[in-house]
């Protein structure tokens, strides 16, 4: 097991959430990098075609406009958004759409998450506490 510390999020539960990894090591916009249904669909990302439903999406950062926050929220009220998000730099347009969305987060984990996590890697976190932990798989699921 690693554990890879980051900051802890004011007004969350003490609890405990796991998922699936799901790694993007490019910086994200959620507008244009998924679909409607959840889909990764930016021709730049490795992920192309992976859903980030029900997936702890781990990324460094973000990019864009609050539109962003619109896409988590309106991925939520969908069924098919995260089940929770893992940054490296804080976003507030990500932030700000998690909040609204009800999606748990953490954010300012150290860089070195995106190299020594791999897609479908088992991940528990815990957003009060600021913690997150990974078990290898032992496989590259990309499928779901």
């Amino acid at each position: 097991m690693k554990t890879f510390p980051g900051r802890a999020v004011k007004g969350e539960k003490d609890r405990w959430v796991e998922g699936r990894a799901l790694v993007e090591r490019n910086t994200v916009s959620f507008l244009g990098y998924v679909d409607e249904s959840g889909i990764v669909v930016d021709p730049d990302s490795e992920n192309r075609g992976i859903s980030v439903a029900g997936r702890v999406f781990l990324f460094p950062s973000a990019k864009g406009s609050t539109v962003g926050s619109y896409v988590l929220v309106t991925l939520k009220k969908r069924g098919v958004s995260p089940t929770a998000l893992v940054m490296v730099e804080p976003s507030l347009v990500v932030i700000s759409g998690a909040v609204v969305a009800q999606i748990p987060f953490i954010y300012g984990v150290e860089e070195r998450i995106l190299k020594e996590v791999r897609t479908g890697d088992f991940i528990k976190l815990n957003p009060l506490r600021g913690e997150v932990r990974a078990l290898d798989s032992g496989v590259d699921d990309n499928g779901g």
